[in-house]
């Protein structure tokens, strides 16, 4: 599948989770090769809190890997074109897990993304909040890339049941936090389209998960000073499988 255009849906993200007949025709969009940004109703005061709480915790020492199994605490990784990276690239990482006390307010805050997600999968709204699941589990990931080295190499994510989808969120201004590079999707000459020139900070925007993507490296001509918070941000609304699952892959720890 490739990208075919970009658009702003004309409904919002509280009034779409609600309607059998918007979520049918977003499906058919994305299905399409169509790049959606969705307009929502979450506050951008907690929005911009979000942000500085994950600025203010950016370090550059990786504390090491912990297993993604039901019950794991929150967790911070520093991903630096390890061996055991599916996709390569450089950036970090937080993960929020709904079974944590910490995470309440931020599921709370983003649970209408997280229903919008399984909707478009045919998936009960609740799938994975509820924690009936032991075996896949939702998670907040945000994923910083620093200016001047952050990237992520082309990839598609694989498909599965429960992943039509994956909605995300710019934490970042484009022209102020970072100037280049960026989330791309390549259309059918392979000519990659950047979305964060069409976004502002705390919009939500989605694809197809068979499209190729990547992260240009963001800042190509900077060098990476690691006293300045200057890169880009996002916010991703996974579900991944844990280590219990018996068909868990590898390539869902880069999500």
């Amino acid at each position: 599948m490739r990208f075919k255009e970009f658009k702003v849906l004309e409904i919002s993200l509280e009034d779409l989770v609600n309607s059998e007949a918007a979520i049918k025709n977003l499906k058919h969009g994305l299905e399409d090769g169509i790049a959606f940004k969705i307009p929502h109703q979450i506050p951008i005061n907690f929005i911009k809190d979000f942000q500085k709480t994950l600025l203010s915790s950016l370090s550059y020492e990786d504390p090491g890997y912990i297993e993604r199994k039901f019950g794991c605490p929150n967790n911070y990784r520093v991903h630096w074109d390890h061996s055991k990276q599916a996709t390569k690239g450089k950036f970090m990482s937080w993960s929020f897990y709904a079974w944590n006390k910490e995470s309440t307010e931020l599921f709370d805050n983003f649970k209408n993304i997280y229903i919008l997600r399984n909707r478009l999968a045919g998936l009960s709204p609740n799938k994975y909040l509820d924690l009936d699941d032991k075996d896949f589990a939702a998670r907040i990931a945000a994923q910083f890339y620093p200016s001047g080295v952050g990237y992520m190499d082309e990839h598609v994510d694989p498909f599965n049941v429960h992943q039509f989808a994956i909605p995300t969120i710019l934490l970042s201004d484009y022209g102020v936090d970072f100037h280049k590079g960026g989330v791309y999707v390549l259309d059918s000459n392979d000519k990659p389209f950047f979305i964060d020139r069409f976004l502002n900070f705390g919009d939500l925007f989605l694809f197809h998960t068979s499209i190729p993507h990547g992260v240009d490296v963001v800042d190509s001509d900077v060098n990476l000073d690691k006293s300045k918070k200057m890169g880009r941000l996002m916010m991703i609304a996974a579900v991944n499988a844990l280590t219990n699952q018996k068909s868990f892959q590898s390539s869902t720890k880069n999500e």
